[in-house]
């Protein structure tokens, strides 16, 4: 049994499926919707937002809440996956 575990966690990382779960803060991404490459960036959209909560300029061009949310929707997408998944990210 403990073979097949070791098994199935390598397989993740070689596929870049699974993402540490050790630093999902509650109410944040769901690991098992985002791929493994695009954790760092779209993680770091979801701790900016908490930072920023009810600032309106969130989603101005150039705010690093904006630049992190589309190059997290970028590479998502450029995976194949669903963006729609991310309820807890602000829509800009």
């Amino acid at each position: 049994m403990r073979s097949t575990s070791i098994i199935t966690v390598v397989a993740w990382l070689q596929t870049g499926l699974l993402a540490s779960a050790a630093t999902i803060p509650q109410g944040s991404l769901d690991a098992r919707d985002t791929p493994g490459a695009c954790w760092d960036t779209c993680n770091a959209a979801q701790l900016e937002q908490n930072a920023r909560k009810n600032d309106p300029a969130i989603c101005n061009a150039g705010s690093a809440y904006r630049d992190y949310y589309d190059g997290c929707v970028a590479c998502v997408r450029g995976r194949g996956g669903d963006t729609s998944g991310f309820p807890n990210l602000r829509k800009c």
